[in-house]
Parts: C-alpha cells; structure tokens; sequence
C-alpha cells in the first residue's frame, strides 16, 4: 500500500493530500482542507491526537505517533505518521510535511507475537509455579508415606504382641481347662467325698459320688449351698467358706461337728474338713471356694450332742491321711496316662477309711 501524504503551513492547516489519501480514505479534498483530517479518525482517540498535534506545531518539534485511520469501507488500520517541520534559512517554518505508513499488518503481528511471549511467559511461571507445588506435593506425599509406613510398623508390632499375648492367653486357658478336666476327674473317681462351691452364693459346682453318699444320695449339683443342704444354715459352715474364699487362707478343722439329714432324720456326725481357695483363677469378689470333708466317725450319734468341734487354720492335722497316698492312687485309677499335677484350685482331701467321709466345700 503506498504512502499516504499531506502539507500544512506552519499553523496546522493542512492543505494538501497526495492521491493515496484521498484513495484510502474516500474522501474529497473539499472534505480534507483544513482540519478535516479528524473525521477520519477513531473518536475514541482523536483528542489525545490533537494535543499531540497542537504542540508539535507550538514548539516546533516534529510530530509521530501511531494511530488508527478509518478506510473507505470503514475498517481502521493502523498507521505510522510522522509529520516534520520545514525551515527557511532564518530557521522559520515554512511548512509541514507528513506521511502515514501502514503499519496495521506489523503492528498485528508485534501483538500477535507480544501474546505469545506474554503466554509463553505466563507458560514459564506456570510451569515454575507447578514444579513449586509439585515439590511440595512430593514432600508431604513423602512425609504421609512415612508416617504411613512407620504406623504401619507400628500397627504391625502391636498385632504381633496382641497376637503373642492371644496365643499365651489361649495356651494358659486351655492349660486351665485341661487342669480343670483333670482334677474333675480325679475328683470323680476319689473314694473320699469332694465337692467344689463357686461364689458367694457357693454354688455346687461338682460334687463326686462319695460326696453324694454322704448327703443322702441328694443331687447338690447347680445348687447353692443352703439350698441343697438347708439343715446346714445356722452351722456356720456358708460363712467359714466365704472367709476362705475371700482371704485365700486353708482352714483344717477336727472331728467338726455337722447336723445332716438322712434318711429323713437329722443325725449329728463329726468330721474332719480341709476348706481352701481355688488358685486356678484369680480370687474376686465372687471367686471359688473348695474344700473336703472327712468320713463321719464310729461316734455318730443322734441330734442332740454338746461335743465342740475342734479347728485350726492352715494346719494339717496329724491324724489326717495325706494327700499324696490319695494323689498315687488317683494316678494309677486316671484313664488316658496324663500325669497327675497337685490342683491349683484350692482344696483339701484325707485318705479314705471305713469309718470316715470327706466333703470338699
């Protein structure tokens, strides 16, 4: 596109167009003389445009600037005007000579590449921005997977140690039960009598069939001990074993005197008993109490008898068979050829004779 052209005289006005104006713009030079320039500029910018313009003509300097001018179909394009002064020899103006050169297609690309710097800039800083965060990401995604595996190690060890302290516990609890299983039948095939009471209310938890003879032939079994043996309450003996189950101290007491019924009368028998705390489960509050009592003597006698029972605690008395007579030939009757083991439970026993029986309470 050629060069568009004007002169103006040293005030501004323009008074001269080349044909590439008058080409570009569509106008006459009617139109154009003077200060008819500005209809062809953007509104928007055309006051700016005129100070330019008017100081450049008061001081002298030339003037160029970059602005828009409006085509003959009514596009703007950008052009570049320079507008510079011409002098005589005594350095007066004589004239100005201007020149508008398209620069629209330049200025697009600048812009075009102005935005694909500034992207790329804002790409960089971006990216810059990205690495930065993903930095940080990476360092607490590190520090989670840390902390992840150390309470993974640690949620480990505990399982470990819950699951050692479970197999200990099983072990010691079926080596309970096996004990248990053992002394009940032991217990069942001694021919002195035995009986086991569990809790304040001395349950009957086991009583073996030399114990129910001596009873009467009375199923006591799952029954407290008043219950079964109700001529027993007012004797003392519920509260002597509750003493025992509660301090954990043996009582052995002597030719005791016991008011039972058989038969339907109520006879006065002597006894030897052996009374002590079961040591296969912790004591408690509503822990068990085991002892035995001996055969009644050749003195038994009808209700009514003044002989005082004699009694001592934690003492064997030296008439009383010992345990480990009866504990040799309880291992010898014991099906299955598990060895004997003194019980952990507390209990009492005496050796059997004709003329003695024994009640584990």
């Amino acid at each position: 596109m050629p060069q568009l052209g004007s002169f103006a005289r040293p005030d501004g006005y323009i008074e001269f167009y080349n044909r590439g104006w008058y080409e570009y713009t569509g106008s006459t030079p009617e139109a154009m003389q003077g200060w008819g320039w500005r209809s062809v500029h953007d509104p928007t910018l055309l006051r700016s445009i005129e100070a330019r313009w008017r100081h450049s003509i008061d001081t002298g300097t030339a003037f160029e600037l970059a602005f828009p001018l409006r085509r003959h179909d009514g596009v703007f394009r950008w052009f570049l005007t320079r507008v510079n002064p011409q002098r005589d020899d005594d350095g007066r103006i004589v004239r100005w000579v201007g020149i508008n050169t398209d620069v629209d297609d330049q200025r697009q690309s600048e812009q075009q590449l102005a935005l694909v710097l500034e992207g790329e800039q804002r790409a960089r800083r971006r990216g810059d921005d990205l690495a930065t965060e993903n930095a940080r990401l990476y360092e607490e995604a590190r520090e989670q997977m840390e902390a992840h595996v150390q309470l993974n190690r640690a949620l480990r060890e505990a399982f470990d140690r819950a699951s050692l302290e479970a197999a200990e516990r099983a072990r010691a609890e079926d080596e309970i039960v096996r004990q248990r299983e053992e002394l009940a039948a032991m217990w069942t095939q001694a021919p002195i009598p035995i009986c086991v009471l569990a809790g304040e209310a001395l349950v009957f938890e086991l009583a073996n069939p030399a114990y129910v003879k001596v009873v009467g032939g009375r199923a006591v079994v799952g029954k407290p001990l008043l219950e079964a043996l109700p001529e027993t309450r007012g004797q003392g003996f519920d509260d002597l074993l509750r003493g025992v189950m509660h301090t954990g101290e043996a009582v052995v007491q002597n030719e005791t005197l016991v008011k039972l019924e058989r038969d339907g009368v109520l006879q006065d028998t002597y006894f030897p008993f052996i009374y002590s705390r079961s040591a296969i489960e912790p004591a408690s509050s509503t822990g068990c109490s085991r002892s035995c009592m001996t055969s009644p003597s050749r003195s038994s006698r009808a209700s009514g008898s003044s002989r005082s029972p004699r009694s001592s605690r934690a003492r064997r008395s030296d008439s009383r068979p010992s345990w480990g007579s009866f504990a040799r030939s309880a291992k010898a009757r014991s099906a299955g050829g598990r060895g004997w083991r003194r019980p952990t439970r507390a209990e009492g026993l005496t050796g059997p004779s004709e003329d003695r029986e024994r009640i584990h309470r």
